[in-house]
């Protein structure tokens, strides 16, 4: 009995903290009353409110969400794309981030969940572009969209990515470019990562590309807006409450489909 009751205070004291700790940030980030992604590859992407959906909020407006994968989009925005697809688009982070920076593409977002979508909506229409939103997004609607044009495809959509990525994939879509994160945690047999690189060997180069641990992140990544907070208050704002370190696939067309 004693020890549920500590967990409990526990849980209240984190609870009342990280709420103290939001009204902290929420002043800090929304200035002239607007809310600004603040550095990274969106710098100056607005959000209408302080919501997201499916991941935490601060990292993507200090512009340190998913810092591990920054690099890629230095490459990717040099490029001509006619579509880009965000599968599991969430709140609209990457798809209407990359509309903003890649503004003659077609990007399309695919997300299961109703409030995404409407939040995703809500993002584009305060950052004044226009992207086309959908629900699930199939093997069929994948392949249709972006055959026969130089694409961009990203997707986190835990663990879908095993079912849409396949051989018939890759091969229609042999000149596209992929950022898969893997969700292999979700599953029990064969790992995803092998099989999407043995999916892509015939058409895609791969690189592989490793999360990086909240509590390192706490140390490695200098923030200003955090600077005055405590280890734990930084590593309240970092977290991503993923059940493990997370991998990326980052697939480019071989020289002969280019």
């Amino acid at each position: 009995m004693k020890h549920l009751i500590v967990r409990i205070y526990r849980k209240i004291r984190k609870f009342t903290k990280q709420k103290r700790l939001h009204k902290k940030m929420q002043a800090i980030y929304q200035k002239n009353g607007k809310i600004e992604v603040v550095r990274g590859p969106f710098k100056g992407m607005v959000y209408p409110d302080f919501l997201s959906a499916g991941s935490s909020l601060y990292p993507k407006l200090s512009g340190i969400y998913e810092k591990e994968i920054q690099f890629i989009f230095d490459t990717v925005k040099l490029k001509n794309y006619r579509y880009i697809l965000d599968i599991g688009c969430a709140e609209g982070y990457y798809a209407v981030g990359l509309k903003r920076i890649m503004p003659g593409a077609d990007v399309y977002a695919f997300d299961i969940d109703a409030r995404a979508q409407k939040l995703c909506r809500n993002m584009a229409d305060v950052n004044n572009v226009t992207i086309h939103i959908e629900g699930e997004c199939s093997v069929q609607r994948l392949i249709k969209l972006c055959r026969g044009g130089v694409g961009l495809v990203i997707s986190d959509c835990e663990g879908a990515e095993r079912d849409l990525f396949t051989r018939e994939t890759a091969k229609e879509l042999c000149n596209c470019d992929f950022i898969i994160e893997v969700h292999d945690w979700l599953q029990y047999e064969t790992p995803t990562l092998d099989i999407l690189i043995e999916n892509f060997e015939e058409t895609h180069e791969h690189m592989l590309v490793y999360g990086i641990d909240d509590y390192e992140k706490v140390y490695r990544y200098k923030v200003d807006e955090f600077k005055e907070l405590s280890l734990e208050e930084k590593y309240m704002m970092m977290e991503e409450q993923r059940r493990r370190l997370g991998e990326w696939l980052y697939f480019t067309p071989k020289d002969r489909y280019k």
